[in-house]
């Protein structure tokens, strides 16, 4: 989704999917998280929570996005 709104092809993702997708990546990628990724099950723990809030604000953005993709094919 993200990759096909960065070529220009898929213009329906609201500002706040967006905002929570980068935001997402963000925490992923870069090493401060709320628990380290050093402490066994904990510090993956914390990004899978990130993860999950991450796919359940992105629900409608989502759904659209399928309708979308499947329209294309």
């Amino acid at each position: 989704m993200l990759f096909d709104y960065l070529k220009g092809e898929y213009k329906d993702l609201s500002a706040t999917g967006l905002a929570t997708i980068i935001l997402s990546l963000l925490y992923l990628i870069f090493p401060v998280d709320f628990i380290p990724d050093f402490i066994p099950f904990a510090g993956q723990g914390d990004d899978l929570i990130i993860l999950y809030i991450a796919y359940m604000l992105l629900q409608d953005d989502i759904d659209k996005y399928k309708k979308w993709k499947n329209k294309e094919k």
